[in-house]
């Protein structure tokens, strides 16, 4: 196991994010003997550590020219997805990062007169950086389990975007 995993793993242990033990019922319903509760990363230290973790799991299977951005699966996402943009700076690599809601925002810059181009859905929908067309993101969540919050996320980029290239950044003890 590389160095960066194991030490995130004893922080995750040491901070009680990843409970070993259950059986824990996941949302698929399934059993699983650990859960990993990201949500309890909440404080700099933390978030860095996260940030920094994912960083490295991305830069071990990719090269920096490989991808344009980080998109972040509601909700969690919208916390710990920035943690991994700066994450990726504090390794020299600044890319950018979106999120997206799971409603439209109805105020202030999403509210243009009459406008229903992508553009316009992007402002309603997107936190963050715009998805430009034709880009290459990595879709970050903490664990994907039955897939549905993937499709989801599928969705909804091709839905905001044409043509985007999606790869996928979990952190997995047997990758």
């Amino acid at each position: 196991m590389n160095d960066y995993k194991a030490k995130f793993i004893d922080f995750l242990l040491s901070n009680e994010v990843l409970k070993i033990g259950g059986p824990f019922e996941l949302k698929s319903k399934r059993l699983s003997p650990y859960f990993l509760k990201l949500d309890s990363v909440n404080d700099g230290d933390g978030l860095l550590r996260l940030g920094e973790a994912y960083a490295e799991a991305i830069l071990s299977n990719l090269k920096q020219d490989d991808f344009d951005g980080v998109i972040g699966i509601p909700q969690k996402c919208h916390t710990f997805g920035p943690a991994v943009a700066i994450g990726l700076a504090t390794k020299n690599v600044n890319k950018k990062y979106s999120s997206y809601r799971d409603k439209p925002k109805t105020y202030g810059d999403a509210t243009s007169a009459g406008m229903q181009d992508k553009l316009q859905l992007q402002k309603e929908y997107i936190i963050g950086s715009q998805l430009p067309d034709k880009s290459r993101q990595i879709i970050i969540d903490d664990v994907m389990t039955a897939g549905d919050a993937k499709n989801n996320a599928l969705e909804m980029i091709q839905y905001l975007s044409q043509d985007v290239d999606i790869r996928f950044g979990e952190i997995r003890a047997d990758s």
